[in-house]
């Protein structure tokens, strides 16, 4: 099963102007997620494509190219970011996207695992 990340859609998908220099680097953590978590899934290359080039903007996104609400761009330039307070892949509305399209449901699976931690108690005796 092959399936294509298209950098040109990635870009309309984030509606930003820049080199796919600027984000092919991006492209490597969707390609190995879609890999390890979907790839056995079946479901179909055209989806695959297409869940890739959402992940792949949810990561541009995520470490570089911040989701704009609002520009306004003359006299008084303007700007507010997406205030999404969610992790993982939930934390961008490309990454919600990708979830939505993954009919498997895996990936909003792995944007909902918790953490969990214990606490072990040592006791020490003085002497």
């Amino acid at each position: 099963m092959s399936y294509r990340i298209e950098l040109s859609k990635v870009r309309k998908i984030m509606h930003v102007s820049v080199e796919d220099t600027d984000i092919d680097i991006f492209r490597e953590p969707a390609n190995a997620l879609i890999k390890k978590h979907l790839l056995d899934k079946e479901l179909g290359d055209t989806l695959l494509s297409s869940i890739g080039n959402w992940l792949t903007a949810h990561f541009a996104s995520a470490a570089k190219y911040r989701q704009s609400v609002r520009e306004k761009i003359e006299d008084g330039a303007e700007e507010e970011y997406n205030r999404i307070n969610q992790y993982g892949l939930n934390s961008t509305t490309y990454g919600q996207q990708a979830c939505l399209l993954d009919a498997s449901g895996t990936l909003t699976n792995l944007s909902e695992r918790k953490v969990r931690a214990s606490i072990r108690s040592i006791n020490y005796e003085n002497g």
